[in-house]
């Protein structure tokens, strides 16, 4: 539900390795601290990379992606955005205008079935791609620009 979203399909030389230090910390933080013991592949690919010019009234319904890791940074998030988020807090169920949302399952008492963070410039979610998740309209009239991403991790031979 947004309008202007456009696909790269020459990023291999500029922005893979300026990103890659930052998808090396996430398998290596994958790794040490969530998978011990597991084995997994250091070695991985860019599958897609898009822009998004998100404006007034657009959002991102519920999806997952395909590939094993997905990324978003924020390049623009102009402060009518935070202005807005901030307003409306209390005011509505979901987590307010512009909000990044992630969700872990079904809603169920006594439990954390999802995360949502109004996003600010810079800021990096790596997640698997197999997360659901969804961004929140905002009204003001005013264009977030955000870069998004799916990577495969290869697998080693004889690990299949």
């Amino acid at each position: 539900m947004i309008d202007h979203e456009y696909y790269y399909e020459d990023y291999e030389s500029w922005f893979v390795p300026k990103f890659t230090p930052y998808i090396d910390l996430y398998v290596d933080a994958l790794i040490a601290n969530w998978l011990p013991g597991h084995e997994i592949s250091k070695t991985y690919y860019m599958k897609a990379l898009w822009i998004n010019y998100q404006k007034a009234n657009e959002y991102n319904p519920p999806h997952h992606h395909t590939g094993d890791l997905s990324f978003v940074t924020y390049l623009q998030v102009p402060d009518e955005i935070k202005e807005e988020h901030e307003l409306s807090k209390g005011q509505r169920k979901n987590k307010g205008p512009g909000a990044i949302n992630f969700d872990f399952g079904l809603e169920m008492p006594c439990s954390i079935s999802s995360f949502a963070k109004l996003p600010l410039v810079g800021d990096i979610f790596i997640f698997p791609a197999w997360l659901n998740h969804h961004v929140n309209a905002f009204k003001s009239d005013v264009e977030r620009i955000s870069v998004s991403g799916n990577i495969i991790m290869k697998k080693e031979r004889g690990k299949e």
